[in-house]
């Protein structure tokens, strides 16, 4: 990808050590922060274009397919004018925000972009950084969020259409660590939402970033079987595949 290189390459590739000291730097916004922020401030002076965070909140809440286009132009001018990097790139193969007029015309980013520059517009409310597990743990992805309100939002819509649309709670499992273990996980931080949301207990969280708690997960499901309780598992395919072997080995049949 050598116009993602020359294009997207302000800085040098995020090693764990420089994501995990930009992260230490990002506090959460105070209360009057944050109010300023979602009111049109940035560092103090009035932006009209932050309400397009509410706009989006809005849509999510109630989506309107036809509008969709142009909110997505919206987002597209906001992140044009407010995120250098992104600017840089779509300067760079030929793109201004005054020529996009529909949704196919808008530049899309390979996610390697978040290994080489901060794609991210003012002071961040939190920020993630990846596993590393495709490109080793000196090249791993940041995900710098300027509202976290926003990513929830978003996370629990496609949550709650794709996996519990009657509403009902269930038991769940999660055989990746929560949030309060890993918190520079944004996977994490999706478990820990999902949980609140739609979880009723019992709930277990039988892992730690240092692996999997087999033994607790296997109560976890016989008690559930016993109990004639349905049970949401959330986790990797790694730790799943882990699970399922466990339960191979040892000839327990969950039924």
């Amino acid at each position: 990808m050598p116009l993602l290189n020359n294009v997207l390459r302000p800085v040098a590739p995020l090693s764990t050590t420089a994501i995990s000291n930009r992260l230490k730097t990002i506090r959460p916004l105070s209360m009057v922060e944050s109010s300023r922020s979602r009111a049109g401030y940035v560092n103090g002076e009035i932006c009209s274009q932050m309400t397009i965070f509410d706009e989006v909140l809005q849509y999510i809440a109630t989506p309107a397919p036809a509008h969709f286009e142009s909110l997505a132009l919206k987002v597209f001018a906001y992140q044009f004018a407010a995120v250098p990097a992104y600017r840089a790139f779509c300067l760079g193969i030929n793109v201004n925000a005054s020529t996009v007029d529909e949704l196919a015309k808008i530049p899309a980013v390979s996610t390697a972009a978040f290994k080489f520059a901060r794609l991210q517009s003012g002071l961040p409310e939190r920020g993630f950084c990846s596993s590393g597990t495709s490109r080793g743990a000196q090249q791993r992805s940041a995900h710098f969020v300027p509202r976290l309100d926003v990513y929830r939002a978003s996370a629990l819509a496609h949550l709650r259409r794709m996996l519990f649309p009657d509403g009902v709670r269930m038991r769940m499992l999660a055989m990746h660590p929560t949030a309060d273990l890993m918190p520079e996980s944004s996977l994490s931080q999706m478990i820990s939402w999902c949980l609140e949301e739609f979880g009723k207990p019992p709930i277990l969280c039988a892992a730690t970033p240092r692996g999997v708690d087999l033994a607790g997960a296997r109560r976890f499901l016989k008690a559930a079987v016993h109990d004639r309780a349905p049970v949401c598992i959330l986790g990797t395919t790694a730790a799943l595949g882990v699970l399922l072997e466990d339960l191979r080995r040892r000839r327990d049949v969950l039924a």
